[in-house]
């Protein structure tokens, strides 16, 4: 039960010092070059051009102007145009 956990016992987290900050940073930034080594360039490249070309997108546009405008007025524009469609 959770109640009689051994309490001398170390956890995965208990390495009797923590990491300073620098050390955290220096730590991700290997993390981040051994991905990219697995990964490779050329699929990082056209990731970041595929994300580039969503977000240049005529829908996402819409997206971003009509999540920046007040809901009770968009609200009233698609009921317009509900009613003005039948």
């Amino acid at each position: 039960m959770f109640w009689n956990k051994d309490k001398n016992k170390s956890g995965p987290s208990d390495t009797g010092k923590a990491l300073s900050i620098e050390q955290l940073r220096a730590q991700a930034m290997d993390n981040v070059r051994a991905a990219r080594e697995n990964i490779g360039e050329d699929i990082l490249d056209r990731f970041a051009a595929a994300m580039a070309a969503k977000e240049k997108s005529l829908t996402e546009q819409a997206k971003a102007r009509i999540a920046e405008q007040d809901a009770e007025r968009v609200a009233i524009e698609l009921l317009y145009l509900m009613d003005k469609r039948h």
